[in-house]
């Protein structure tokens, strides 16, 4: 029986001082690093199209909008959400800690580890409240949103629905998130 090559740990250390030499973003999991998928066409569009409705929001209730930020949870994962809405500033300016929103842009490929894996290590995050799942291959936008006593509930939109956030306090129209 073949065995697969050992993969050495890289500390998160060594991940942050290695970052400087590549070439585009990786995700840190446990000691591994991944690289992160090209964004598609549909993806950026969509991406911008909820800048542009996100932010108005944002500015209101000061709060900062961001993307292409690296978000740390807990002591071994740092993941790069397609958005992220934060409250408070992180200590550290390498990477956000105090998400209250986080917004992932979904593909086919990426969907088991948006509803997997980065679903169960997101609701670990104390202030998160959304988490937006927006999938860009077909009109669906899925919400879980943390209630009052920790538990989280789910919603989706699909076709010309449309979906209300808690913060920032506004209605996504899927004809303007998918436009």
């Amino acid at each position: 029986m073949a065995r697969l090559p050992r993969l050495d740990a890289l500390s998160l250390a060594e991940y942050f001082a290695s970052e400087a030499n590549r070439s585009r973003p990786y995700e840190y999991l446990d000691g591994q690093v991944y690289p992160l998928a090209e964004p598609s066409p549909s993806h950026e569009r969509i991406r911008d199209n909820l800048v542009a409705l996100l932010q108005p929001k944002v500015n209101l209730e000061r709060t900062r909008l961001e993307h292409l930020r690296k978000l740390k949870v807990g002591h071994n994962r740092v993941y790069y959400p397609d958005l992220m809405v934060l409250s408070q500033p992180s200590p550290n300016p390498q990477f956000e800690e105090f998400p209250t929103l986080l917004i992932e842009i979904c593909t086919w490929e990426t969907e088991r580890i948006d509803r997997g894996e980065k679903l169960l290590t997101y609701q670990s995050i104390p202030g998160l409240i959304t988490y937006l799942m927006v999938h860009s291959e077909r009109r669906l936008v899925e919400l879980l949103e943390r209630g009052l006593r920790g538990n989280w509930q789910y919603t989706a939109a699909g076709n010309t629905g449309a979906i209300e956030l808690y913060s920032p306090n506004t209605t996504l129209d899927l004809e303007e998130v998918y436009r």
